[in-house]
């Protein structure tokens, strides 16, 4: 009776520890799911006005957006230097330290860079910037994450930091765009390179618990809604070959063109780099006022843009596949905080639909789906990410083969032109920052980069 007491009395035990280790998990989370939601709902708010500006009082962003860009990177050299860009390369650095302390992934991933990356990104969408918030939420996850471990930490819990980080990458992801399998492929491909066994249980904890949290307030719903699809024939290979492999190149120059700034600005002072910002957010109002006609679609993330040309059959001239490239390549290195995600499958959606017209009878969905795919996995080198992520936010399931093969080839038509990833390269330079090795006088450049 004695030994059977003392059973019960370790399960309850081993069962309340258990709980106890997955307890930061969930309740970060659901902060986190409710941090997505209010974090889209406002981006949405802040796009839609940018629009219904441009579209009634177009001349009004020669003045806004320079002074919006200006502002943005303000924010970011205040507040966090870190906050700059997608946010992704800040987390694969955090993760690539493989003894680090909370100190040394502090600069990284604090709660002024949370702010800082929403202040930030809002600023550069109100100046019409073409930035997502699915990057940065990437990002804000992981501190999120990282915040409630440290509160759990005092109570002498034994949490690991990368766990944290990897868990909170994925659950942004995945409650960001409603794709709880993109957000684990995303943390795996992306985040992990080793070691998945050690987070699985934590990761698919907090991207389920984050994708409930953001369908109770949002719904079920699919990101892109079920597309209606044809099942494609064999033919078929011709134009999704010719579009991944159009997307790829540009993929390709895309990263190299971002690789190619950040190295060249790298050495700039603070106040040369807001004069940049202010100088990039001029280039964007004049393409924002020559193509003002098409207000809705030549501002934010391109969420709108995607659903028109899936759902409403929406056309695409090549002027508004130009604008949605050079104005997404020079809002990022504009050096405003600011996501890759959305942007990417816009400019992807445009091209797959451009090109529609090249090949007569073919299914304009499913060549917009192939171009949104190869032209995400081109700039983030995330093929089965990309993949997953289309798949699942589409319900495209019926193309699943022919959007992994166009991923694949796209991602190798873009290494033809730049063999690096431009998150790895910006990954490097964030790794050295905190890396305590490295001396001060290089610190603050790498960091700004």
């Amino acid at each position: 009776m004695q030994d059977s007491s003392l059973l019960r009395t370790l399960y309850v035990r081993g069962s309340f520890h258990r709980a106890f280790i997955k307890a930061p998990y969930i309740i970060a989370a659901i902060i986190t799911g409710l941090v997505s939601v209010g974090f889209g709902t406002v981006v949405d708010r802040v796009t839609e006005f940018a629009s219904h500006m441009l579209k009634t009082q177009p001349l009004v962003f020669l003045a806004l957006t320079p002074m919006a860009f200006g502002l943005s990177r303000w924010f970011v050299q205040k507040f966090g230097v870190a906050a700059s860009g997608s946010g992704i390369p800040q987390v694969m650095a955090a993760l690539s330290v493989d003894t680090h302390t909370r100190a040394q992934i502090e600069p990284l991933l604090n709660f002024k860079i949370l702010l800082a990356k929403i202040v930030s990104g809002c600023l550069c969408l109100l100046g019409g910037g073409i930035v997502g918030r699915e990057g940065p939420m990437v990002q804000v996850s992981a501190i999120i994450f990282l915040g409630v471990g440290d509160v759990f930490r005092k109570f002498k819990a034994r949490v690991d930091y990368h766990s944290l980080i990897v868990a909170g990458g994925a659950a942004g992801v995945a409650a960001a765009f409603n794709t709880p399998l993109g957000g684990i492929v995303f943390a795996i491909e992306e985040l992990l390179s080793q070691h998945f066994s050690k987070v699985r249980s934590a990761l698919i904890v907090a991207v389920i618990i984050a994708g409930m949290v953001a369908q109770s307030f949002l719904g079920p719903y699919l990101y892109l809604g079920a597309v209606p699809l044809q099942t494609p024939k064999f033919s078929f290979i011709v134009p999704l070959l010719t579009v991944s492999a159009l997307a790829g190149l540009m993929g390709g120059f895309f990263g190299k063109a971002l690789i190619f700034t950040q190295t060249s600005i790298g050495d700039w002072s603070a106040r040369r780099r807001l004069l940049w910002a202010v100088l990039c957010g001029f280039i964007v109002a004049l393409f924002l006022v020559f193509m003002s006609d098409q207000a809705p679609y030549v501002t934010g993330g391109g969420t709108r843009l995607i659903r028109d040309i899936l759902w409403q059959g929406k056309t695409v001239d090549f002027l508004l596949v130009l604008e949605r490239f050079v104005v997404s390549l020079v809002t990022f290195i504009s050096g405003c905080a600011g996501g890759i995600f959305a942007p990417s499958l816009a400019f992807g959606a445009a091209l797959g639909k451009c090109l529609v017209y090249v090949f007569s009878g073919t299914d304009p969905v499913a060549l917009t789906l192939i171009g949104m795919v190869s032209f995400l996995a081109s700039v983030t080198r995330a093929p089965f990410t990309s993949m997953v992520l289309v798949t699942e936010m589409s319900d495209g399931h019926g193309l699943s083969l022919h959007v992994l093969l166009a991923s694949l080839f796209a991602v190798g038509v873009a290494r033809s032109v730049e063999s690096r990833s431009y998150y790895h390269f910006q990954a490097e330079f964030y790794r050295r920052w905190i890396t305590p090795q490295e001396p001060e006088s290089d610190a603050e450049s790498d960091q700004t980069r």
